[in-house]
């Protein structure tokens, strides 16, 4: 009985043996990667409001990005575009703008904000809101006006960002609607430097 002892040890420890060099020649599992849309935030990631959308709490990429504002600005003037006869009431517009490059001083609907906006035509009545990635810009008409420039948006330049071209900045109609409270159809709207 003394004898079989050994045998039982060897046999364990070419088990043991045989653990060792499969787990260090297995590759590393990779760290399970950030799903954006889940409702969690994770790994690379600073925001997820559970879906992949622009235009709410959380940009489509779950990520803002940081700005440390400087006091050189650029402006950038946006346009609606469609018909020149086309008549709107009003229109609700989206500027996407690149944040780790660009910023609005303050946030939401605070003066700062307000103040960024400038160039409006006469008789429009405006209400921004900034998300720290993008600008929606409500505006009401208390007549209605024709497609053209509807506000030019001041920025605040980041800390060591080269400044962005106006083609970095994506601008979407979310909603128009006509001085009967219909709905405007094709029409679209385009950032420009001024």
């Amino acid at each position: 009985m003394y004898g079989l002892r050994p045998v039982i040890v060897v046999r364990s420890a070419l088990q043991v043996l045989v653990l060792l060099l499969v787990t260090r020649l297995a590759p590393a599992a990779d760290a399970p990667k950030a799903v954006c849309g889940n409702g969690k935030i994770e790994a690379g990631e600073t925001c997820d409001d559970g879906n992949t959308k622009d235009g709410d709490s959380c940009p489509s990429n779950c990520r803002i990005e940081q700005c440390i504002e400087t006091s050189s600005t650029r402006s950038f003037a946006v346009f609606l575009e469609g018909r020149a006869e086309t008549e709107v009431q009003g229109v609700t517009v989206f500027v996407r703008y690149p944040e780790g490059k660009i910023s609005i001083p303050s946030g939401g609907s605070d003066e700062p904000v307000k103040r960024s906006i400038s160039d409006t035509p006469p008789d429009l009545l405006q209400v921004p809101n900034d998300l720290d990635y993008g600008l929606r810009e409500v505006m009401v008409g208390t007549k209605p006006f024709h497609p053209g420039r509807l506000f030019t948006i001041t920025f605040r330049d980041c800390q060591g960002a080269t400044p962005p071209a106006a083609s970095e900045l994506r601008c979407t109609v979310e909603d128009a609607a006509d001085s009967a409270g219909g709905p405007v159809r094709d029409l679209r709207c385009s950032v420009r430097s001024p």
